[in-house]
């Protein structure tokens, strides 16, 4: 038997195959592996963006239900930011609307609690305060509230800009894949917000 008629596998071809599937293994784990973060983040940023959406459409329900005046002082009366990480908005108790009696009215508020954002609503005729025990609407790393005392140019009319910060945990740092974060800021004019000075 010549050693031109072997028909088997040396072991150098044996070792070079092996060293090939591996490396092809290797970038299949590597790609899956990738392919399986990115997933992953875009599955948060979707769960932090829909938790951010649905507090602030509450939020920007119950403003727009405000009711007050300016001020000679050019604040506006119906709305509260002066109760720390709070907004208050009065608004009519829907069982007793009494449309210019503002002695009745009930006030809305929002407070972060840490990173709780609380919901609560007074008795009517009840004061502004705090939400220390009050709903919980969900998590948020920031709330910032700014009244205008000037009108929008555009629409005209007073506007309260609300804006909220969220990630996936919120008491952890940011991290596009692992720990996403969210702003959302809405301006809203009241329509029940008199631009005259109040009584």
């Amino acid at each position: 038997m010549r050693p031109d008629d072997n028909k088997g596998i040396s072991l150098t071809e044996l070792i070079v195959a092996t060293v090939a599937v591996g490396v092809i293994m290797v970038g299949v784990v590597s790609v899956d592996q990738a392919m399986r973060q990115s997933h992953q983040g875009t599955s948060r940023n979707a769960l932090v963006s829909m938790k951010t959406s649905a507090i602030m459409l509450h939020i920007t329900k119950n403003v727009q239900l405000t009711n007050g005046y300016r001020t000679e002082s050019g604040s506006i009366d119906g709305i509260r930011t002066n109760i720390a990480n709070t907004l208050c908005v009065r608004k009519e108790d829907p069982s007793n609307i009494t449309p210019g009696n503002y002695s009745d009215d009930v006030w809305a508020c929002y407070t972060l609690n840490g990173t709780n954002m609380n919901f609560c609503q007074s008795a009517a005729g009840g004061a502004a305060a705090a939400c220390g025990a009050g709903t919980v609407l969900g998590t948020a790393t920031s709330f910032t509230v700014q009244l205008s005392n000037d009108s929008d140019p555009v629409t005209g009319q007073f506007y309260v800009e609300i804006t909220v910060i969220n990630r996936f945990d919120p008491a952890a740092g940011k991290n596009t894949f692992d720990n996403p974060e969210i702003t959302l800021t809405s301006r809203i004019s009241p329509p029940g917000l008199s631009s005259s000075i109040g009584p």
